[in-house]
């Protein structure tokens, strides 16, 4: 099926741009009266129907294409190629790693040195073996992550999810025994959101009985559960409201000894609210709506925020996409009035990647979009606010943050290009230094392609910058078979990226790769023909203002 699929991708794409200009207006126009208005209903029997001819229809004709067979084989050999990334999570002084294969279905959670992780070929000891769990409890566990109390990192929550539903179980493991903890922690299953206040308390949000659950079908109310006691027996801390998305407990440590505790509720799907944890109870942050608290570092609140914001009693304004600085202290004593400094904020080139921020002991890793490169700087904290050093990355690659470790400085990078395999690379941020731990093998012949960025330039005067991978001397003729993406919104860029089926397929049969960011909706059929490539100065965004 995975090879069907990205055989048929491919050569649905190459049929649909040689289709003329005429065609793509026939499949937009309006039609009067909505003869598939019964579609609206996707469960229903008709449009469940309507889906299955249209694939058969669209099967019969791919499958008989006398180039799916060959494509076919090649996308299946690329879909069941081993030579994947064994992306690090570093705790404590080992490296973990959830790894799933032929052999491990639901996977094994595995750990080794750092020294070893560095090697060709880690030798891996299984920590949790999820296949063996999943027969003992005649489950089929999905595993998703460890939660684990800081610092040490020894004690963690294990999530189970039957078959991957969003609902989950949690039991209490041992790193250090490498054993699920006797009468430990364990959490029913449940759509649950839970953090470690200490070593024997857990705040838990989750199906408390009827009534707890927002519309959304997420939790709102916040208790505190002690060790050793029931789980009925939870105190309430905190409670959100039942229009909310849902609710949830924060608790952040940084090594230099300071903590937080936030609660925190989604007012809806862009915006959430905080509230601090004090003495005297919760008290509300007076930060913006559109805000994202992003992690403690040597006393300082992290706050990035996606909307402008002049904070109560200060005269400046903070830009949307800024980085910000509280001191903990202020914080604490007057969560009312806030008085943030900047660590990042963005120009019309550059900005910071959502989510695209990480601490290791004492320094703050950032990666950015600089016109659509990516770049990662290391940030220090320093008595004048902060400092920062560029790491040095290629040109036309995406770059993320792959892991930090918060007990010393090192850290990973994740690294891929349009003919750039996947590698990872680890880092030392006392030193903004980097150095090749592991790379994909290649999987298409890239040797004869370059990448290229270029601008368009949309009605009202904006630079749309795209790339452009294609064979080396390739004349702008107009006879390039021209494959096009772009996309543009909820602050997701299209980043350079490394696919096998788009280079095995398409960039070795002398295809041309565009990939561009836009910033709205519009049609996007005129510019889809442009493509052909005649000159790249052709190739116009239009109505993407």
């Amino acid at each position: 099926m995975h090879s069907k699929f990205s055989a048929s991708v491919i050569l649905f794409v190459a049929a649909s741009i040689a289709a003329p200009l005429s065609l793509y207006a026939q499949q937009t126009a309006p039609a009067d009266p909505d003869k598939y208005l019964y579609l609206e209903d996707v469960s229903s029997p008709a449009a469940l129907a309507w889906v299955k001819n249209e694939d058969d229809r669209t099967a019969k004709v791919i499958e008989g294409d006398p180039h799916f067979a060959q494509y076919a084989a090649e996308a299946l050999k690329i879909a069941e190629d081993p030579n994947r990334l064994a992306f690090p999570e570093q705790r404590d002084a080992d490296i973990y790693n959830l790894w799933r294969d032929a052999q491990h279905v639901h996977g094994i959670y595995r750990k080794t040195t750092l020294a070893d992780y560095m090697k060709p070929n880690p030798a891996w000891q299984t920590v949790i073996d999820y296949d063996a769990l999943a027969a003992q409890d005649k489950m089929s566990w999905v595993a998703k992550d460890m939660k684990c109390l800081y610092p040490g990192d020894r004690l963690c929550l294990a999530t189970l999810s039957a078959g991957g539903e969003d609902a989950d179980t949690l039991r209490e493991f041992d790193l250090k025994t490498g054993q699920f903890v006797t009468n430990g922690f364990v959490l029913p299953r449940s759509k649950q959101e839970v953090a470690w206040a200490d070593a024997n308390t857990l705040y838990v949000a989750r199906d408390w009985g009827p009534g707890t659950m927002t519309k959304s079908g997420y939790p709102y109310i916040v208790k505190e559960w002690k060790r050793g006691t029931p789980l009925e027996s939870a105190k309430e801390v905190y409670r959100g409201k039942e229009t909310d998305i849902g609710a949830e407990a924060i608790t952040l440590k940084d090594a230099q000894g300071d903590r937080l505790t936030l609660f925190e509720r989604g007012v809806d799907f862009f915006s959430s609210e905080y509230e601090v944890q004090t003495p005297a109870g919760p008290k509300l942050l007076a930060e913006p709506g559109k805000s994202d608290i992003s992690g403690l570092l040597s006393g300082r609140i992290l706050l990035s925020i996606d909307e402008d914001w002049t904070p109560a009693g200060q005269g400046g304004t903070f830009h949307q996409g800024s980085l910000l600085s509280m001191d903990l202290k202020d914080v604490l004593r007057d969560p009312a009035h806030l008085k943030p400094s900047v660590v990042f904020a963005p120009t019309s080139e550059e900005f910071m990647i959502k989510g695209g921020l990480a601490l290791t002991h004492s320094h703050l890793l950032l990666t950015t979009l600089n016109h659509v490169q990516g770049r990662a700087y290391v940030y220090t904290p320093t008595t004048a606010g902060w400092s920062r050093t560029a790491l040095p990355v290629p040109q036309n690659v995406a770059v993320d943050i792959a892991d930090t470790s918060n007990t010393d400085e090192t850290f990973f990078l994740s690294i891929e290009g349009f003919l750039t395999p996947s590698s990872l690379f680890v880092g030392d941020a006392s030193t903004a230094t980097l150095k090749l731990a592991h790379s994909r093998p290649a999987l298409f012949d890239a040797d004869n392609d370059v990448v290229e960025q270029l601008d368009a330039t949309s009605k009202d005067g904006t630079r749309v910058p795209y790339f452009v991978v294609h064979a080396k001397g390739m004349k702008y003729d107009g006879s390039n078979p021209t494959l096009l993406t772009a996309y543009g919104g909820f602050q997701v860029s299209e980043t350079p990226l490394y696919s096998g089926y788009i280079g095995k397929l398409w960039l070795e049969h002398g295809g041309v790769f565009v990939q561009a960011n836009i910033r709205g909706g519009g049609e996007f059929g005129p510019a889809w023909h442009e493509a052909g490539l005649k000159t790249h100065r052709q190739l116009v965004f239009d109505d993407f203002a």
